[in-house]
Formats: structure tokens, sequence, C-alpha cells
């Protein structure tokens, strides 16, 4: 993150965003931009090994840290966190940045962000890249996270979204600033903690719940990292970024989506999605689904042998997989 240059907007919502930007003067004047949204429980800086790669080939990039994270502000109050809003916010940016179209580009839940840009702002949107995703469709009913799990145990053997359950609890937020290191190794342990903790019922409170832990995959194993993450969510920290989840099981986008017009469903644009073969969270066989499939006009989609967090674990192949898409599709011309 080194040549990017960051910065610090206030919005029309009183709100304080911390972003990184390229300049312009570094970047091919033909291409879009690529705006890259993080996901949860990281920060822009999650970006930093895709970053420059993508900046060395001549990509010029927006990574903001997220609403509720690091240098953004952190509301308490979840309708800060519908959907609509948040796009807003984004559009803010890059308005304050004279940047009209872009590449929306997201992992987790800055993939359900980067999906949700296209929803509220189609005409800015020239393509979109999905990572590591739990595909939402435009939310007009109410959430029901049992039948969800239920529906994808039967369908994939085990309960995915499960664990959405306890991160939108009360007592998650004291849960996981009290126990760091054994949340930490949830996620990035050997041997796919992730299958033993998002992979299953109550598997994450459970082990959070026990402190217990495990010794991390090669490329968590950072001291300066975690010690990072430490700082980052102690005290109250988690109470903010986990209202993500709250905004999802408490309906709050269902609130501001089901207006939207059914022509909404469809994506219309190239759509590029990469996931990773051993993520019991976001699993790649939600998009082996034709009935998904039938609303994307352009859609490309491209598996990896890594777990959940593929901008850490596979930075080279994803960048290496987005510019060749980029190139195939006549979006960039590198």
């Amino acid at each position: 993150m080194d040549t990017l240059v960051q910065k610090q907007f206030i919005n029309s919502r009183s709100l304080q965003y911390n972003y990184y930007i390229s300049p312009a003067t570094n970047a091919s004047v033909a291409d879009p931009v690529l705006a890259l949204f993080h996901g949860f429980p990281d920060s822009a800086a999650v970006w930093a090994p895709v970053a420059s790669l993508l900046i060395a080939a001549g990509f010029r990039l927006m990574i903001p840290d997220m609403l509720g994270y690091a240098g953004t502000s952190k509301p308490w109050d979840v309708s800060f966190f519908n959907s609509s809003a948040m796009a807003n916010d984004i559009i803010e940016i890059l308005n304050q940045e004279n940047i009209a179209n872009f590449v929306s580009v997201g992992h987790d839940w800055g993939a359900f962000m980067a999906h949700r840009m296209y929803l509220w702002h189609p005409e800015r949107v020239n393509a979109i890249v999905l990572a590591a995703y739990n595909y939402e469709h435009v939310v007009r009913s109410p959430s029901n996270i049992d039948a969800d799990a239920d529906e994808f145990e039967r369908q994939l053997g085990w309960p995915v979204k499960f664990y959405y359950k306890f991160l939108a609890s009360p007592d998650a937020p004291r849960l996981l600033s009290g126990h760091p290191e054994s949340f930490y190794s949830a996620g990035h342990g050997e041997n796919n903690a992730m299958n033993e903790t998002f992979g299953r019922r109550h598997g994450l409170d459970n082990w959070i719940s026990a402190d217990k832990r495990r010794k991390l995959q090669s490329y968590a194993d950072d001291p300066a990292a975690m010690r990072t993450a430490r700082d980052n969510f102690q005290g109250d920290g988690f109470v903010s970024p986990l209202m993500w989840y709250r905004a999802l099981v408490e309906n709050v986008h269902m609130g501001v989506e089901k207006s939207l017009p059914s022509e909404s469903d469809d994506i219309r644009v190239p759509l590029l999605y990469m996931g990773g073969v051993r993520d019991p969270a976001c699993p790649p066989a939600i998009f082996d689904n034709p009935e998904l499939l039938s609303h994307f006009s352009d859609f490309t989609g491209k598996t990896f042998d890594c777990g959940h967090f593929l901008p850490s674990e596979k930075p080279a192949e994803m960048a290496q997989t987005m510019m060749e898409w980029f190139k195939s599709k006549g979006i960039a011309h590198q």
C-alpha cells in the first residue's frame, strides 16, 4: 500500500471514510478504476499483496476501510449499515475523486458490497469481481438463517451461514474481543480449522467460548498482523464490524431493497467469481446453481486450492486471474 495515497473523507452522513488511492498519473487512463472492498474481519490492508501486483500492471485502485473498520467511522446503530446508504457512501468517495466508472471488486462482505454497488448504481459499474461470497439476492423478504442453513446442509452436507446467528448475537463482540487468538485461529488455523468452526452448527461460538486455539497456517502466522488485529478489535472493537451480520439477520437491507424492480435480480455486466475449494464459510458450490447463473449475462468462475481468505492465501493467482479476465472481456488493455 506504500504507493497509494491515504485520504480521509467526511460524507453527507457525517461519516469519515479512510481510503487509499493510486494517483491517476501512475495508471492507464484508458482503463477503469478498480474499487476493492474488504470483508470481515479485515481492513483495506488485506488487499496489499493483490494491490501491489495490480498497481505494477498499471491499474488505478481505490481501496476503502469499510464502514465499521480501522480508520473509517464505527457506528453502533445497525440502520447505518443498510446497503443503499453504504453504496452511496462509496459513490461519494468516487465522486470526490472524479471517478465516473469503475470495476467493483470484493471479498467476503466486501463482495456483498461489490454486488450492491451494481444494484444501486448500475450505470457506474463496468464489471464485477466477487471472491468468497455467499450470494445474496435482492432482499425482499425477511431473512431466515435457520432455513438457509438447513437447505445448504441438505445440498452440501454442512449448514452454510449458520454462524451468522452467532456473529449477529449480542454476545459476539465481547467473546471475540475477549479471545482474539482463539478467533483468529478459528479462521486461519491449520488443518482447515474453519471446517470445525464456520462449517458446523455452533462450531464457532463453542470454539471461542472454550478459548480453543490451533497453529496458524503459514500465510497467517505473522505476529505483527496478530498484534494489529488485537489492537483494532480490543474492547468494543467488534461491535461495529459485526453490524454487517446484524444488518442481514435483522432485515435492515430488506427495508431498502424491497422496492428495487425485478430487473435488479439480473446482472448485465461481466461478472468474475473466485472461490477457494476448501472454504466452508462461502463455498464455491453456491455458484453451481443453474437458477442463480441464469441471472448473469456474462459469468466466469474460477476456483483455487485454498480456503476462505483468497487475498492472503492466493494473491498472485487472484491478481493474474483478474488481469487476464479484464483483458479477455475488453475491460482493460494491460
